[in-house]
């Protein structure tokens, strides 16, 4: 690594022009100038390790100290020597004139109101240092992570304008920074090459990593006060002057006789790993026959483990393709109940109750089914949590329009307690499986309750999240409390004669949060109740940061495109967009994605409607292709595919929101306020 620094500096060194005779180095008048100032004083930064330091005896020693003693030879002048190991102090002195030459700083635009800078003595990288086993790829990936910088560098500055997504923690110098960062105190830390390469071999840094380098180079020269014009002129002279034999005498000198201790030194560690390889090339030649046998048998694990990946592909498409051809019949079942409910001219009559029926019942196919392919895609791992901007009231507002009706249903009361402020309403969370969670604990809490109420609380204290369903069923032995969050579980079997379904809901809820770092806990008591209480860790996002637009006023008719290949599915929707919208609409019908591509070139909408299977062009295809042409126009996926991955995909394409078939009229009226103001 020190030949690398050293090729690097020798190159960067090179680029400074030819030296001048010694004899003529500067004028007359420019020694005249010197002799009249004898008391030029010259800032040295003693914190930058090879080039300026304190060793071992107590005195100021390094690269640019020895670059400093040759300037000084070449103008045969002595310069009055002020030491500092705190940057920004220099800095300030610098600005008030209290100094009259730097030996190394950065040429910066701000630096250049009261300096006057010489070429570059060295060029190098700045890059980007991490903990062992923590690879930054890119400096974006450290936006909104704590990063160590000096206080008071250039690169502090560069940061702070470029990338304002960073937490920069300053710190002395790159020790303290190094520091820092090998205690865990801060994330990253962006630094010099070279002097952070010095630093982690010198204080055994050995957790530490270097991974990318950032854009920003780092370009070191001599500075001089502003308004000494004729001590710049005579610096950069002597500067001009030194060749590249004395440079390299001096990095000769630095950088190859650095004492490593025979531990830290390759030849060590290759010596080592040597005999590490012989004694398992030994082992090889004396279990040969044990490693045909490994090779084998991990033949035929590879192919057990090929036919059970064949076997979950199939069951996973299976569980797909079962679940859209179930959802589309049902979306028309429920949704024209629905309609036809809101038509019956009386209550209390046949008529009512046959219409409840259907509804209740294809709402718990619809629950089975849903739980179904949840709880098989949480025991296969196949998708991680997707974070996103949400607001956290706004979905527990739609939860609590939901679940209000359901329990008014069956006579009970609901009770919503919300003590999150509109300040803290927009989190960084994994909003599918944050919502489920609390649909499957609120759907077991209704489930188990023949009276009284259910209550839904939720309060945000310390970055913590805390929602809690509280209800007053039957309650569960305190000794079960653990195990109803297995699957299939129902505490007792004459339970399950009463209560049906298929057990796994809170399996499934628990599963979800666990897959959000957080944790659900149960308080109960047999006979008098249940409480559920989610913890989860969130970060919470300022209003005054916030990337959600709101809602717009529409004067005029709201122009609706629903995009749908099946009639009845068009129809259920379009009749459900009548009961929900007062003011005047006007709902244009596209067949299939490119009918909805060629109708978007002709006129704009307020609202797209969008399905996925389609014949010709798919929802997928179409949706690209509208954003391209008008991306203002939100475009929501309606659809009968509901798998988690299917809903990451929809995002990533560019919907603005996503409504699972069957269609809830509560949800779809939460999505339209989401866009525009709805009465």
């Amino acid at each position: 690594m020190l030949k690398k620094i050293h090729a690097l500096l020798v190159v960067f060194f090179a680029l400074i022009n030819m030296s001048c005779s010694e004899q003529d180095v500067i004028t007359k008048s420019q020694q005249n100038y010197l002799s009249q100032h004898d008391s030029l004083s010259v800032a040295i930064y003693i914190a930058y390790p090879p080039y300026q330091f304190v060793n071992d005896q107590g005195n100021v020693d390094g690269i640019l100290i020895d670059y400093l003693k040759v300037l000084e030879e070449k103008l045969n002048y002595t310069f009055k020597k002020k030491f500092y190991n705190n940057w920004k102090s220099l800095i300030n002195d610098a600005k008030s004139g209290k100094i009259d030459v730097i030996l190394e700083i950065q040429n910066t635009e701000d630096r250049r109101n009261y300096l006057i800078f010489t070429d570059p003595i060295f060029v190098g990288d700045h890059i980007i240092v991490s903990k062992e086993g923590n690879t930054i790829n890119s400096i974006k990936e450290l936006i909104g992570k704590k990063v160590a910088v000096g206080d008071g560098y250039s690169i502090q500055e560069y940061l702070k304008d470029n990338h304002p997504g960073l937490k920069l923690a300053p710190y002395t110098d790159e020790a303290e920074s190094l520091k820092a960062l090998s205690n865990g105190d801060v994330d990253a830390f962006i630094g010099l090459r070279s002097i952070t390469n010095y630093t982690i071999k010198k204080q055994n840094l050995t957790n530490l990593e270097i991974q990318t380098p950032i854009y920003y180079k780092n370009e070191l020269g001599i500075a001089i006060n502003k308004q000494k014009p004729e001590l710049a002129k005579i610096i950069k002279q002597a500067n001009a002057d030194i060749s590249l034999e004395e440079k390299n005498k001096i990095l000769d000198k630095w950088l190859y006789n650095i004492v490593t201790p025979i531990h830290k030194k390759f030849i060590f560690w290759k010596v080592l790993l040597q005999l590490v390889l012989l004694v398992l090339f030994l082992l090889f030649i004396f279990n040969g026959y044990l490693k045909r046998a490994v090779r084998n048998k991990t033949k035929e694990l590879r192919a057990a483990k090929l036919r059970a990946e064949k076997s979950n592909n199939i069951k996973t498409l299976f569980l797909q393709n079962i679940s859209h051809e179930v959802r589309t019949p049902l979306n028309s079942i429920m949704g024209f109940s629905s309609l036809l409910r809101q038509e019956t001219p009386k209550e209390n009559t046949p008529s009512e109750e046959y219409v409840n029926t259907i509804l209740q019942e294809s709402s718990k196919l619809t629950t089975i089914l849903n739980n179904i392919i949840e709880i098989s895609e949480l025991t296969t791992a196949k998708t991680k949590p997707k974070l996103q901007q949400i607001s956290i009231n706004k979905e527990l507002n739609i939860l609590s329009d939901v679940y209000e009706t359901k329990a008014k249903q069956k006579g009970l009361n609901f009770i919503f307690k919300n003590n999150i402020s509109k300040t803290d309403s927009e989190i960084l969370s994994d909003k599918s499986r944050l919502v489920k969670a609390i649909n499957n604990i609120l759907d077991n809490a209704l489930k188990f309750t023949n009276e009284g109420a259910v209550t839904l609380s939720a309060s945000l204290e310390n970055k913590q999240l805390n929602i809690t369903i509280e209800d007053t069923g039957i309650g569960i032995n305190p000794k079960q409390s653990q195990v109803i969050f297995k699957e299939f579980y129902q505490e007792e079997k004459e339970l399950s004669k009463k209560y049906d379904g298929l057990g796994i809901g809170l399996s499934i809820a628990n599963e979800n949060i666990k897959s959000l770092e957080g944790a659900i806990t149960l308080n109960t008591t047999e006979n008098k109740g249940s409480t559920f209480t989610i913890t989860l860790p969130i970060t919470t996002i300022p209003n005054k940061n916030s990337i959600i637009s709101a809602p717009k006023t529409i004067e005029s008719e709201i122009k609706i495109l629903i995009t749908e290949d099946m009639k009845l599915n068009y129809l259920v929707l379009a009749k459900t967009l009548d009961t929900i919208i007062e003011q005047k609409h006007c709902i244009t019908w596209a067949k299939n994605g490119k009918e909805a591509v060629d109708i978007i070139k002709k006129e704009s909408f307020d609202i797209i409607f969008m399905d996925i299977k389609m014949p010709i062009l798919d929802g997928y295809e179409a949706t690209k292709q509208i954003k391209k042409i008008k991306p203002e126009i939100p475009v929501i996926a309606q659809t009968a595919y509901a798998h988690e991955e299917d809903y990451n995909k929809a995002i990533d394409i560019g919907f603005d929101g996503y409504l699972t078939k069957p269609i809830d009229a509560k949800i779809l009226k939460g999505v339209l306020k989401d866009f525009f103001v709805i009465q």
